[in-house]
């Protein structure tokens, strides 16, 4: 599945931003630490999800919050854009792309 082989660019959602703006030092920090993570290796440490976050993967942040993402090369092969991840700019997102979608806290699966 995977194309591209380098770094990844990550952009991240207005939902996401506004959690980065709630987050103390320590915190940011760690989801920092995660994202440059990602953009490294997207697929090291992730799952893809089903559910009410089908098209989406997660990665872990702490023992009980998780880090929504999207690699918009996957999205668009499988074919997720119209469907679970209602991207408007996918058409003009390179597939080296990773979308942050946001944090889920306290995840009950």
């Amino acid at each position: 599945m995977r194309k591209f082989l380098g770094t990844y660019n990550p952009i991240y959602t207005k939902t996401f931003e506004k959690q980065l703006r709630g987050l103390n030092g320590k915190y940011l920090e760690r989801v920092e630490e995660k994202i440059q993570d990602l953009v490294n290796d997207p697929w090291h440490n992730t799952a893809f999800l089903k559910g009410q976050y089908r098209g989406k993967r997660k990665l872990r942040l702490n023992r009980t919050d998780r880090l929504l993402f999207v690699i918009c090369e996957e999205c668009q092969e499988l074919r997720h854009n119209g469907i679970y991840n209602d991207c408007d700019d996918c058409d003009d997102i390179p597939e080296n792309t990773i979308k942050i979608a946001g944090i889920i806290f306290k995840h009950k699966y």
